[in-house]
């Protein structure tokens, strides 16, 4: 990860940051759900979800790579990985084929349009009749 880029700008910063912020209270909302339901995830799961909801939202947002990384650095300090959270990330963003086949991270893709359509519904109900909902293609 090259976080050292000089063409860092706050609009980009915020951008990563809000859609960090998202996938982190998503995330936290799925486990709630879980527990409810007197389910257990396995901490596989758990990051083969986030991975999906990291790489559907940044697919779907068109972020650069830069972003993508920002965005998982962020999670990960949202997450209590505040010691390492570089090494969280990269972990996060280097992916087995294993978990990206699983069942887990299909549902985080899955959850990703469901988020990023929402957000555009919400936008166009707003009055904001000018906002386009491209086509998300799963």
């Amino acid at each position: 990860m090259n976080f050292g880029s000089p063409h860092l700008s706050t609009d980009w910063l915020r951008r990563a940051d809000a859609v960090a912020r998202a996938v982190h209270l998503w995330v936290k909302r799925r486990a709630l759900q879980h527990l409810c339901e007197g389910k257990e995830e396995s901490a596989l799961a758990a990051h083969g979800y986030a991975f999906g909801l990291i790489e559907g939202l940044a697919g779907s947002l068109e972020l650069t790579v830069q972003e993508h990384q920002m965005v998982a650095y962020v999670f990960c300090l949202l997450n209590g990985n505040e010691k390492d959270a570089l090494h969280a990330a990269r972990a996060l963003l280097d992916i087995s084929g294993e978990v990206a086949a699983s069942s887990s991270y299909l549902h985080g893709l899955n959850d990703a349009q469901t988020l990023y359509l929402g957000a555009h519904l919400a936008t166009m109900q707003q009055g904001d009749t000018m906002a386009e909902c491209p086509r998300v293609e799963s």
